[in-house]
């Protein structure tokens, strides 16, 4: 197989002759960049996809890594490989869970409930965050996975969702910062946030354009 950005048979040879790490992340990335390319047969593309099964049980973690990020925006990565990698280390993931279209909200919200807070930190990354995944991001109650994700004003976080993060992060500076400084804040959100946050911040929240006089009046 031979492609303008693919592999090359030097590169094939390189690899039988050199099947260390580097060769076969080298390997992975220019496979990678000639799938997305669109510039294989049919025959090419099922080779390809094929071989990229076979190197996401490579043993060397920067080989998957390799394929992790080259094929992270790829909108023909086959599902089972981009699940794959989505639930690999941490390391390989998180390019492939930060950027991939190929996952559904049910592929990240069981990613979410199964794997580690660095592969939640990626998820509430996204930009764009429904709010069932945000509501699932919420219910992990890890400090660090909530801040990033209201941080984020691609997500979408329901009310009750935004109430619960309140009531279990409202004494965490951070959080009520980035809470406070959403694009959105319901004003039923804001109201609950005024109770545990400082002078600065319940001015800076009575002050925001969706607050009214006389609900401002009324909080105070």
């Amino acid at each position: 197989m031979s492609t303008q950005t693919g592999l090359s048979e030097a590169d094939v040879q390189r690899l039988l002759a050199d099947p260390s790490a580097e060769a076969s992340a080298d390997t992975a990335a220019k496979l990678a960049d000639g799938f997305n390319a669109r510039q294989l047969s049919d025959a090419e593309r099922r080779l390809a996809e094929d071989i990229f099964r076979i190197m996401m049980h490579d043993a060397e973690e920067r080989v998957r890594r390799a394929l992790s990020l080259h094929l992270k925006s790829s909108p023909d990565v086959p599902k089972d490989v981009a699940l794959k990698l989505a639930r690999d280390v941490e390391t390989v993931a998180v390019p492939m869970l930060k950027y991939s279209e190929i996952l559904t909200d049910e592929d990240l919200i069981e990613i979410v409930q199964s794997q580690g807070t660095g592969h939640q930190v990626a998820i509430a990354s996204r930009s764009k965050v429904s709010e069932a995944v945000s509501e699932a991001l919420v219910e992990t109650k890890s400090v660090v996975v909530v801040e990033t994700l209201v941080a984020n004003d691609g997500a979408d976080i329901s009310e009750n969702s935004l109430r619960s993060v309140v009531d279990s992060f409202g004494d965490n500076e951070s959080v009520q910062d980035k809470l406070a400084h959403r694009a959105k804040l319901p004003i039923t959100v804001a109201e609950r946030l005024m109770a545990k946050a400082s002078e600065n911040l319940r001015r800076y929240l009575m002050s925001r354009p969706e607050m009214t006089a006389e609900q401002a009046d009324m909080i105070a």
